[in-house]
């Protein structure tokens, strides 16, 4: 899975310094790539500003009963137009104005591939199954380790108080960062981004800035569920040769989906009965992976963080896009805490070369929304 491919390049001596990340300022690529699409312009992200306090009670002594009724019932506007001296009161109407008949949007383009109607009522059964779950001002580290030895850290971070394309939105970043010990043989700061609906945990915007040794990408994915189509932009900067590469695609969008990145945090909100197997899209470039998560164990014990931990197991299987002959499907298992919090603790990735594991080592709560 690509979100995880990008730890596994993490191959050196780490020491508590490799764990200080930089707070950075997240680049939006919707700027970066110079896209004037005026239908693009919804993926600006807007920091929502809180709502001033009304009085409940008014100065001239109205109950909070009768205030909220009086809020709750728009008053008619009055208009006042004058002509030669004589002023024109219209009066209300005593009905209101009949609705006219509204042509119902269709749920897809009539384009639409009966393939993916076909995910979508498989995708459906995950979503009934799922309540929101997510904590404002989460943190955690991962440390990487392959072949026994620490590679390097990973930090995630989730933020709310959002709006994107008209939508209450959710914000989780994961930075990644070379040992200090392995950046002289090879360097890479890079940085993963997903914006999701806050109410279904939907996919809005993606975006993927790698700052490496030999190479500078830009990835950039933009979900529009109105028109059931995902928009990549991509550029990519090979350092050695000077090569660089761009690439756009339009291509059609399910209803249910994820991005590798949000596939983590989403899991968290599903019941993981043991035995239980969830099957859902996840896109990437304007392809999707088919997941298959099955919760292998509901009691298995681990140590993370000096402590022992009853944890849920998910055993994942990505199988990759048909177009894509070359890529093989891989398999990854994740950890969470078997409590109310469902804290990632643990990962594991069997590779042809060893196994590449990812455990805890900080966490700060957050907030219940």
């Amino acid at each position: 899975m690509r979100f995880l491919l990008l730890a596994f390049f993490l191959l050196g001596c780490a020491s508590n310094e490799d764990k200080v990340f930089v707070d950075q300022v997240s680049p939006d690529l919707v700027e970066t790539f110079k896209i004037e699409n005026e239908k693009f312009k919804k993926f600006v992200i807007v920091n929502k500003k809180p709502d001033k306090e009304k009085p409940l009670v008014k100065k001239s002594g109205t109950t909070k009963k009768e205030s909220k009724s009086n809020q709750e019932k728009p008053q008619p506007v009055l208009k006042i137009t004058k002509k030669k001296d004589v002023i024109e009161i219209p009066e209300a109407p005593d009905e209101a104005p009949e609705k006219t008949d509204v042509k119902k949007k269709a749920e897809y383009p009539e384009d639409y591939p009966e393939e993916l109607k076909k995910i979508d009522r498989e995708s459906e059964k995950t979503w009934k199954n799922y309540t929101p779950f997510y904590r404002i001002g989460e943190e955690f580290v991962f440390a990487i380790n392959y072949l026994g030895i620490t590679a390097g850290h990973v930090r995630f971070i989730t933020n709310g108080g959002l709006k994107i394309a008209g939508r209450d939105a959710l914000h989780f970043r994961a930075l990644f960062k070379t040992s200090k010990f392995y950046k002289y043989i090879y360097e890479a700061d890079d940085m993963v981004e997903t914006y999701v609906s806050a109410d279904k945990f939907l996919p809005i915007k993606y975006s993927l800035v790698q700052r490496e040794s030999n190479k500078d990408v830009d990835d950039l994915q933009l979900f529009d569920h109105e028109e059931k189509k995902t928009y990549m932009f991509y550029k990519r900067f090979k350092k050695k040769n000077n090569q660089l590469t761009k690439k756009e695609k339009e291509a059609f969008l399910t209803k249910y989906f994820q991005d590798f990145m949000s596939t983590l945090f989403f899991v968290r909100g599903l019941p993981l009965k043991k035995g239980d197997v969830y099957k859902f899209p996840v896109y990437t470039r304007g392809k999707f992976w088919r997941l298959d998560v099955k919760v292998a164990s509901v009691k298995d014990n681990i140590k993370v963080m000096g402590k022992w931990r009853d944890a849920i197991r998910l055993d994942t299987i990505a199988h990759p896009p048909k177009s894509d002959k070359k890529k093989s499907k891989s398999t990854i298992s994740f950890w969470y805490s078997n409590d109310s919090e469902r804290i990632f603790l643990k990962l594991e990735a069997k590779l042809k070369f060893g196994a590449v594991e990812g455990e805890i080592e900080e966490h700060i709560p957050g907030r219940r929304p």
